[in-house]
């Protein structure tokens, strides 16, 4: 089915269910929410710098400013490359500084609107300067909530997520303006990437993108993947869990563990279901979603694109276009039985994270700016209806689900109230040797049920007892151990993961700063390391790595960002450290006085040299015009003084040049052969006694002859000789120099 019609199907279904609910008596009046006011209530998540900027009931303010050329490229191919821009971001705290950044439009099929319309935007930090941050961020996305007209369903989803440990972005608001003119409410979504991905993980190989119904993770699709962080070059972990796809049933949920984290992917699907999340991964069709992998290969599935939730359509168990992996689990038993009890378990925290309150604080905060928004698609009207029936929604689900999970039960089998959901951790210590066991510590929300042990990762390093849970060490390396608590009456099953031997001790590595990095020299890197890996030295930016620890710099401004990565050792674990250097122009020698090539300190009197730049003094027996330096005398000498100067390259240091007037007659240097007419018959004759000619003021000469001349120019002479009985001249003619008249020697030759 394509896409729009898709799109358009759902949201006429969504409407009927809404429809429904409302003649029920489910949903609230559609005036309440204009009752909101703000309880106090924090939903700041974190204290990293840029926690702050993800308050859901803070507005704050981007100022984009376009130069006509981006946004003339913007405009043709909005989601192309990156252009050129400016954003000042204001917060309570006060505006920044106007930062050179990149800019691009955001949104698919749905949501995609030009710069005439509500555009999105994805604003890229570092895009002109390396390694600039704003807040600690290197990437903003500002989605135009054009298909949610309530503005707030993402907020309330994605906190679903995070409640669940499932890892999803925080969001706020912010208030864009571009050229001066309001492109209204938008939501400032935390973008995936280097920066957030460690607020979850230890450690990323990659995360990749996918989107729209062509993109799964199957052998016939997952070269398609956006690589947006990792290797760009190599698939190999996304292969891995793609074959693993060509399996089904058992063989597939044995085989898929070793590289998908099974407890995150059904409580992932769970939320996708529960919040209506058609548009993701798991339900209706394969669209926006995000799949990262640890450098272990053990895969998550992150969701995206979740505006269009919490409408009032809610589907437990169909699977029709969903990713391959969704549909794998719920066709085979077992895997089936896991997502009840995430669902469960979604419905045991949505009460406690009170959402009937936050729909009215994060209503009050946003509804002035949707009121004032001059490019909403959906009236103001429209906007109080949906956060109405948001809230009722969320209200409504709790009690639906808990049916609606037990509705797929075999006959006899005991009604689900609630998941297991067990916990599952080993002690490692740190010299954790071959033999060695480790017991398990388990936790779990409530049951008895059996509890079966596997190793699904580095068996080669680790076995476990399946019934007592007991680990023994094999090789010191990397394991992990899954632990599935079985159902026990009204508790569903579960599982969980333990990943053992996986840390090593912190590396570390120490950059000694560098001041500045100059053109034409070589600067040297100096460091300290815990690892026994020799470190690697790599350089971005207008800079190379010479001789493996010395920037060499391409440009004399900019910056260099030096990169130190030390491999894991048997000890350590692998450990970066990052510089940004500035580029300054270089050291040069001081200048010459002149580029005239036969200036070598004396200047004859009536002669000039062109001087090399303008001095800043000229005292003595010469005087300057314009860039010309003239003697004024036979004898004595004068002092040019150059200050120092620079270049886009160089710096230049301070100079005085000492001048030596001599007199301006010049002559030959060396011994010649008598000049006038000469009869030699078939013998060479000798022009010169030396094989460069120069004048007394240093200028060079040249040679010409006549046809009737083979002249040769040997190492020490100047020899002619006619050819055959011809005559010919021969001229030796000085190089002007200094403005001085040149000088001639002439011999006429005959047989």
């Amino acid at each position: 089915m394509p896409h729009n019609l898709s799109t358009t199907l759902r949201r006429i279904a969504a409407a009927i269910a809404l429809i429904a609910l409302t003649l029920t008596g489910t949903l609230v009046s559609t005036t309440s929410a204009s009752a909101a006011s703000v309880s106090g209530k924090s939903y700041v998540e974190g204290t990293d710098e840029q926690a702050s900027l993800f308050d859901p009931v803070v507005v704050n303010r981007a100022d984009i400013t376009l130069p006509q050329t981006s946004y003339n490229n913007l405009q043709a191919n909005g989601k192309g490359d990156y252009q050129p821009a400016q954003m000042v971001f204001t917060t309570k705290n006060g505006p920044s500084a106007n930062l050179e950044v990149g800019l691009r439009l955001k949104g698919g099929l749905g949501s995609l609107r030009d710069l005439n319309g509500k555009a999105g935007f994805k604003v890229k930090m570092n895009f002109s300067v390396k390694g600039q941050r704003l807040y600690g961020i290197k990437k903003f996305t500002f989605n135009n909530m054009v298909q949610d007209p309530s503005m707030l369903h993402e907020a309330m989803t994605y906190r679903i997520f995070r409640a669940m440990g499932v890892p999803a972005p925080r969001v706020g608001y912010v208030r864009v303006y571009v050229n001066g003119v309001d492109y209204g409410l938008h939501l400032n979504i935390e973008t995936y990437d280097s920066v957030s991905l460690k607020r979850w993980y230890t450690s990323t190989q990659h995360l990749y993108e996918g989107s729209y119904w062509v993109q799964d993770i199957i052998d016939s699709q997952y070269q398609s993947l956006q690589i947006d962080e990792g290797d760009l070059n190599n698939r190999d972990d996304l292969a891995a869990l793609s074959a693993t796809n060509n399996l089904s049933g058992e063989a597939w949920f044995t085989a898929v563990q070793k590289y998908l984290d099974i407890n995150e992917f059904v409580k992932e699907m769970a939320v996708e279901r529960y919040t209506g999340h058609w548009d993701g991964y798991a339900w209706t069709i394969k669209n926006n979603y995000y799949a990262h992998s640890t450098k272990n290969g053990l895969f998550t599935i992150l969701p995206w694109g979740t505006d269009q939730t919490l409408n009032g359509w809610i589907d437990l168990y169909s699977y029709g276009d969903v990713g391959m992996m969704a549909q794998r689990c719920l066709s085979y038993s077992p895997c089936l039985e896991l997502y009840k009890g995430a669902l469960l378990k979604v419905n045991d925290i949505v009460p406690t994270l009170d959402f009937a309150t936050m729909v009215d604080d994060v209503a009050a905060a946003i509804n002035p700016d949707i009121i004032s928004d001059p490019r909403k698609e959906a009236g103001y009207d429209s906007a109080l209806w949906v956060q109405a029936n948001t809230k009722s929604y969320l209200s409504w689900v709790v009690g639906y689900v808990g049916p609606a999970v037990n509705s797929s039960n075999p006959n006899g089998a005991p009604y689900l109230n609630h998941s297991s959901y067990v916990r599952l951790a080993y002690s490692v210590p740190d010299n954790v040797r071959v033999g060695q066991n480790l017991s398990p510590v388990v936790a779990r929300d409530g049951g008895n049920g059996a509890l079966t042990y596997q190793v699904v990762q580095g068996p080669e390093n680790c076995s476990v007892n399946s019934t007592s849970g007991v680990v023994t060490v094999l090789a010191v390396g990397y394991c992990r151990v899954g632990v599935t608590a079985a159902g026990d009456g009204p508790w569903a099953t579960s599982l969980n993961y333990a990943e053992l031997m996986d840390s090593k001790k912190d590396g570390v590595v120490i950059l000694d700063p560098i001041d500045s990095a100059k053109f034409g020299a070589l600067t040297e890197v100096t460091f300290t390391s815990k690892s026994s890996s020799p470190a690697v030295v790599t350089a971005t930016g207008s800079c190379t790595i010479v001789n493996r620890v010395f920037i060499s710099p391409t440009a004399a401004s900019g910056i260099c960002t030096v990169t130190v990565t030390a491999p894991s050792d048997s000890e350590y674990a692998e450990a970066v450290a990052e510089q940004d250097v500035s580029l300054a122009r270089g050291d040069a020698p001081a200048k010459k006085l002149t580029k005239d090539a036969a200036f070598n300190g004396n200047l004859p009197s009536g002669g000039f040299i062109v001087l090399s730049q303008i001095p800043s003094q000229v005292v003595g027996k010469c005087y300057r015009v314009g860039n010309k330096l003239y003697a004024r005398v036979s004898y004595g000498q004068c002092l040019v003084t150059f200050l120092e100067s620079e270049d886009d390259t160089w710096v230049y240091p301070a100079k005085i040049h000492v001048v030596r007037m001599v007199a301006a007659t010049q002559t030959f240097v060396g011994s010649f052969g008598s000049t006038g007419s000469h009869q030699i018959g078939a013998t060479k004759f000798v022009l010169a006694r030396q094989g460069t000619q120069k004048t007394s003021l240093n200028a060079g000469a040249k040679w010409t002859a006549s046809a009737g001349c083979a002249l040769t120019q040997e190492a020490n002479r100047v020899v002619v000789k006619l050819k055959g009985r011809s005559n010919c001249q021969v001229t030796l003619r000085s190089v002007a120099v200094f403005g001085l008249p040149t000088l001639t020697k002439t011999w006429n030759l005959t047989y």
